[in-house]
């Protein structure tokens, strides 16, 4: 969850809409429907940024929401294949991204994954929102949330550049 919502701060920023699927409401059905809606309204200039952080499989599976049921990034493909636009597909956990050679990957798509097993790294090489109404340490009392680290360089990126947009 903390990926999701740094990320998703960071490109409502720069005025993207965002649509976040989390936990039980991350389901294979909730997930075709939301590339579908996207085919509906996205123009040939438009970017969608496909965003999945969790557990992935060695066979080309994304763990989704809570029940340990998992979508084929094979499907994921299959239903982005005549999506207009540019794609970007952010794919932060463990093998999400091993069976790409195997995959008809969509036209004018960028992937962003992992082929083996990720690594999380120190808590502090994390990044750590600070709490704007008190300009405090982040989390005060509490540990922080640990993300995955290629949501953490992105975010990292993003927050370097405020004004940045393109990926």
């Amino acid at each position: 969850d903390a990926d999701l919502t740094h990320l998703g701060t960071e490109l409502r920023a720069r005025r993207f809409e965002v649509e976040a699927l989390q936990n039980g409401g991350a389901t294979e059905a909730a997930i075709i429907d939301r590339i579908a809606m996207a085919k509906r309204i996205l123009t040939r200039d438009s970017l969608l940024v496909f965003y999945f952080s969790g557990h992935g499989t060695d066979e080309g599976e994304l763990v989704i929401g809570t029940s340990g049921q998992t979508i084929s990034l094979a499907r994921i493909f299959a239903e982005m294949r005549d999506l207009r636009g540019q794609k970007l597909v952010i794919l932060d956990g463990c093998y999400t991204a091993a069976t790409l050679d195997t995959l008809q990957i969509p036209p004018r798509t960028n992937i962003i994954g992992h082929t083996e097993k990720g690594y999380e790294g120190p808590i502090n090489s994390m990044v750590l929102p600070v709490d704007p109404a008190t300009a405090d340490a982040p989390f005060p009392g509490s540990l922080p949330p640990i993300m995955g680290f290629m949501t953490r360089a992105l975010v990292k990126e993003l927050q370097s550049d405020p004004h940045r947009v393109d990926f």
